[in-house]
Parts: C-alpha cells; structure tokens; sequence
C-alpha cells in the first residue's frame, strides 16, 4: 500500500521548485498565503497548493495577479477586505 505522505513536499523542496529560501517559504506560512499540513512535528505541502500559490502570484500581461487568492477568516468570524482591481 502506497504511503499517502509520498507525494507531500518538504519546506526545502518547496523552497527548491520556487527557486527562494525556505526562510521566504515559512514567511509565507505565516501570512497564510501558502497554506501547510502538519503531520507531528513535520511541516509539508501538496503539490495541489504549490501550483495554486504559484498561479496566484503569477502576473497576466496587465501586470495585476492572473488568479485571485480566496481569503480566509480571521479571528472573529471577518473576512479581511478583498483588493479592488479597476
């Protein structure tokens, strides 16, 4: 029976595939902008959310994001106010 966590990426190998530190990565944790599964003590991605970051931060030929990141909840139940783009 395959392991189900064969596929999950680590920090470093995330941090490898989008070509920055895995200081940059654990930043982006922390914004929720890249979002994490935590097994114990290991922090690691799916490949799914590593394409979804890298398609939400990648820009159209306007010069604006080419997807738009849904946001989540804060503490509260408020979602935080969403970028007007004109």
């Amino acid at each position: 029976m395959p392991d189900p966590t064969d596929d999950l990426m680590t920090k470093l190998e995330v941090a490898r595939r989008l070509r920055c530190s895995v200081r940059f990565i654990e930043k982006e944790v922390r914004r929720r902008r890249l979002f994490r599964t935590r097994l114990g003590r290991k922090t690691l991605f799916s490949p799914a959310e590593v394409a979804r970051y890298i398609a939400a931060n990648t820009e159209s030929e306007g010069g604006r994001p080419a997807a738009v990141v849904v946001p989540t909840r804060r503490k509260g139940g408020k979602l935080p106010p969403v970028p007007q783009y004109v």
